[in-house]
């Protein structure tokens, strides 16, 4: 059951938080109504020139407003609220002097295990905050405003109402004496010693209640900006700070500090780090570094066609899927062509008079399909470096155009598909072309056909994704001595150009060295009204969309592929390697048998056999 009382009460605090009613631009009196427009002040110390219409800045969730005349609340004047531009509607005023009492929300209070109460007199408490948790950072922003007006021959004096900030906000800026040691923080956090809060806020714009004495515990490591509820008094407190070693180690520090949160303040404190791999000049990048500025994918459904069928500017080769370079500022380059993140990259580059290469960058990990750019030390200037032989030393950072030319990078990574990566052999060169296609094209098809009786048609990036998955597999498939044991071993004749068998060890091998020699492969898509559903020759291969989307499952599919790839190797129809054992059971038998071991072992990291922008051929 219901408890009257409770529900009465509830129904008056309803009609107390005005809600969005109607909209009005302009500050007028229709006979009794008034309409004014409420914005929020800065915090104090702030410039008081950058005032902020709520139009603008803040948007409040909810307003509250009393009026009280001769110190008593008036309680039969409808009052209404417009959240989207601001206003206050007062409805039923009479002429005279009155003075506005309003709180303003931004956000959810309840998270707070806030209460707002009833007035019944212009003194009353108005917020109750938990004593509990009232030292916790603020979900909610509160603003309180206090206004004479004065109605007077059917006009406002007034047309706009302050609100200021009820709480204190807390920023803090630290610098770090580099990017690496910025971007090897474990963790940051603001400590706060025996801190008391108040727990209570008045109408009259008044403080009381006392929360008892907290320690407090902030993460500030993604957040250096928090609303605080005001304190008693000062307090003690210290900022600590965890960080990575260049040397693997791990270095805590603390900062130490007086703080105190005050009604409508911004504390500004500023750390400045010292370090002890302050001058170390390696970029670390972790996952705060990725951004729009710095980073972005590549091959993705929207790229242009201009850009994925441009060699020069998406082309790999199988054994180096991680591209890197210098450019003339200073800027490191790293592209990943691998549909799988790898994680804990070192990139060293040598350096001249040295016998050992430098650590330039440590990436706590690179997405998948991603380019991302490091700024790298000013020329000339000395730093510490770990080496690839585990040492530190000091040098002096090379010139620009020395570093610009210089093309020899080493990546290392214990990361278990980085690892794989590293046993392939093969060189292949690949890259993508339209053979005439248009991938625009509803079907493919060359630009503005409406009849097409050709086999190629524009290969799209989720097939270019699918085919770089493949020959991934492939390349690390033909390093793996199993295999070739298991050509060496088969037991059925294998059948060279000339109908004759490919005898002895020797021979065999020949097979797959001609795979593992091949320069490039251009890869396209077959797909038009001719009944083909491949074309190799030379670094020609395409294949049928099937191919590329279900080479993680499907025999058939494959053969298709290993037949091309035959062509490829120079072999015609009639040898095994085209439409014999090797192309359609031993190839296709040991991709599947393996994949699991293969550096791209599943369908899961494109996700493709859903992908909108497949073909959907009639």
């Amino acid at each position: 059951m219901i408890n009257m009382r409770t529900f009465i009460y509830n129904s008056l605090l309803l009609l107390l938080l005005l809600q969005s009613c109607h909209k009005t631009d302009i500050f007028e009196i229709n006979g009794t109504d008034v309409n004014l427009r409420v914005y929020t002040q800065l915090y104090e110390g702030e410039n008081n020139n950058e005032s902020r219409s709520l139009t603008q800045k803040t948007q409040l969730d909810n307003v509250i407003c009393y009026i009280v005349k001769d110190n008593q609340i008036l309680y039969n004047v409808n009052i209404t609220f417009n959240s989207e531009n601001s206003n206050i509607t007062i409805e039923g005023i009479q002429e005279g002097n009155y003075t506005l009492l309003l709180l303003g929300v931004k956000g959810n209070y309840t998270e707070d295990g806030a209460k707002i109460l009833k007035l019944n007199t212009p003194s009353d408490i108005w917020i109750e905050f938990n004593p509990e948790n009232v030292y916790l950072p603020r979900k909610a922003d509160y603003f309180y405003g206090k206004t004479d007006i004065t109605i007077e021959n059917g006009k406002c004096n007034l047309n706009n109402i302050p609100l200021k900030h009820i709480l204190g906000k807390t920023d803090i800026k630290v610098e770090y004496p580099n990017q690496m040691v910025e971007a090897m923080v474990q963790e940051l956090k603001l400590n706060i010693q025996d801190a008391e809060f108040y727990t209570q806020f008045k109408a009259d714009n008044q403080f009381t209640g006392n929360s008892g004495k907290h320690n407090v515990e902030i993460d500030i490591e993604n957040n250096n900006s928090n609303i605080l509820s005001p304190m008693i008094n000062m307090a003690r407190g210290y900022i600590s700070l965890k960080t990575k070693r260049i040397n693997g180690g791990i270095l805590n520090d603390e900062y130490t500090l007086d703080i105190q949160s005050k009604p409508n303040v911004r504390n500004n404190i500023k750390l400045d780090v010292k370090h002890i791999d302050g001058n170390v000049g390696t970029v670390y990048a972790t996952s705060r570094y990725y951004t729009d500025e710095n980073s972005y994918k590549i091959l993705q459904d929207d790229e242009p066609k201009d850009i994925f069928y441009n060699s020069k500017q998406r082309s790999f080769n199988v054994n180096q899927p991680i591209q890197t370079y210098i450019s003339a500022d200073r800027k490191l380059h790293i592209r990943s062509y691998l549909p799988k993140q790898i994680n804990n990259i070192s990139v060293y580059m040598p350096v001249s008079g040295e016998n050992e290469m430098i650590e330039i960058a440590y990436l706590d990990y690179l997405p998948a399909f991603t380019d991302i750019t490091l700024s790298l030390p000013e020329e000339n200037t000395k730093h510490i470096y770990r080496t690839d032989k585990g040492n530190i030393i000091s040098i002096q950072m090379p010139e620009t155009d020395k570093l610009v030319s210089n093309k020899t990078f080493k990546l290392e990574s214990e990361d278990y598909t980085w690892k794989k990566i590293q046993k392939i052999r093969a060189k292949w060169k690949i890259y993508f072309s339209s053979y005439g296609g248009d991938p625009e094209h509803e079907f493919g098809w060359p630009t503005n056909s409406i009849i097409y009786k050709g086999s190629w048609v524009g290969i799209r990036p989720v097939h270019i994704r699918e085919s770089i998955a493949f020959f991934t597999n492939l390349a690390y498939m033909i390093s793996d001595e199993r295999l070739w044991e298991e050509v060496r071993t088969y037991p059925k004749d294998l059948i060279d150009n000339q109908g004759k068998p490919v005898v002895g060890d020797e021979e065999r091998n020949k097979i797959l060295e001609k795979l593992e020699k091949l320069k490039e492969l251009n890869v396209g898509l077959i797909g038009g009204q001719a009944s083909v559903v491949g074309l190799g020759g030379g670094s020609t291969w395409g294949v049928i969309q099937a191919c590329f989307t279900n080479h993680y499952f499907s025999w058939n599919d494959l053969g298709i592929s290993f037949h091309e790839l035959g062509h490829c190797m120079g072999y015609a129809h009639g040898s095994s390697m085209v439409t014999g054992d090797w192309a359609l059971g031993i190839m296709p038998n040991f991709y599947l048998s393996n994949l699991k071991d293969f550096p791209i072992e599943s369908a899961k990291y494109l996700n493709s056999g859903q992908n909108k922008y497949l073909y959907k051929w009639r």
